[in-house]
């Protein structure tokens, strides 16, 4: 029997992604705050951000869609109140955030988990193989002994283990 193992992504690296994209828009724009208060902000929305983000990791079907809506509006909160914006120039910022911020985590996912799979070292988003599986030793793919395909233009990962028994 053989488990592909791609479904998991690192939701704190989203979270931490999605908070730096919102100050990387941030800091062109004339803000409502400064110092201390400003850093509140950008903590309070941080805090969220992981909380909603490790919760919904867990969770499925109708409470993930809230959850991600939840730290949607606080990625929008951290734009419109953090910065002298209408809420329509917020969304446009918003907008290209989130769009930077999904792009950039699951960059740093594809990174991660291409080297994980060449070295063999585990990063911190590495999964954990399911427990007694011993992974392929030669794949017909590459010298690498995992597959990893570029299809279409889209990097496709593919994790293969064999349970032992």
């Amino acid at each position: 029997m053989e488990i592909t193992l791609v479904n998991y992504f690192p939701r704190m690296h989203t979270a931490i992604a999605e908070w730096l994209a919102c100050v990387l828009y941030m800091l062109p724009l004339n803000k409502r705050f400064r110092g201390f208060r400003l850093g509140l902000l950008m903590i309070a929305i941080l805090g969220v951000l992981v909380v909603t983000n490790l919760v919904s990791e867990k969770a499925e079907g109708f409470v993930w869609i809230l959850l991600m809506a939840l730290g949607l509006a606080s990625m929008f909160l951290m734009l419109h109140i953090g910065c002298k914006t209408t809420l329509w120039e917020s969304g446009f910022y918003w907008a290209h955030a989130f769009i930077a911020a999904e792009f950039a985590a699951s960059l740093e996912w594809q990174i991660n988990y291409y080297l994980y799979l060449c070295t063999g070292v585990r990063g911190a988003a590495a999964p954990e193989p399911p427990p007694g599986a011993q992974p392929h030793a030669r794949d017909p793919h590459g010298d690498v002994g995992r597959c990893i395909h570029c299809a279409g233009g889209v990097l496709h990962q593919q994790f293969q283990f064999r349970l032992s028994g």
